[in-house]
């Protein structure tokens, strides 16, 4: 399935920057991803950075459901890569680099940030995923 036909992703400009909202993930079960103050050289590479972690949340809850008696819960730190973001876009790539984002449920959205706060570390992760920088 290519998740890119199923969810959308808007950024509009805010702050810094733009503010990344999913749409399309809640028909899954899932709460919408949103990134704010994405600067504007990352806009590209992070709407696929966020492509990939849709669909590596989406095998995430499917596997969570199929196992769960009660409750389901998402870890707070998820490793996303390339084969992620090729997946979501129906794809298959051979590379498995991948980086790690915290997630933080905010009225209802999950807020995907970097691990290490710091000013450039969406620029770093961009970097070590894509492998080159990312300005």
């Amino acid at each position: 399935m290519r998740l890119t036909d199923w969810i959308l992703l808007p950024h509009t400009p805010s702050g810094d920057g733009y503010l990344f909202t999913t749409r399309g993930l809640a028909r899954f079960g899932l709460p919408e991803l949103q990134t704010d103050d994405v600067p504007s050289a990352l806009v590209e590479p992070w709407a696929r950075v966020l492509n990939g972690l849709a669909h590596r949340l989406l095998d995430l809850w499917h596997d969570a459901l199929r196992t769960a008696a009660d409750t389901v819960r998402l870890p707070a730190v998820v490793s996303v890569g390339l084969r992620d973001i090729a997946a979501a876009h129906g794809g298959t790539e051979p590379l498995g680099r991948e980086i790690s984002v915290r997630l933080h449920l905010d009225e209802g959205a999950l807020t995907v940030l970097p691990v290490e706060d710091g000013p450039d570390r969406l620029e770093t992760l961009c970097a070590a995923l894509f492998g080159r920088p990312c300005r």
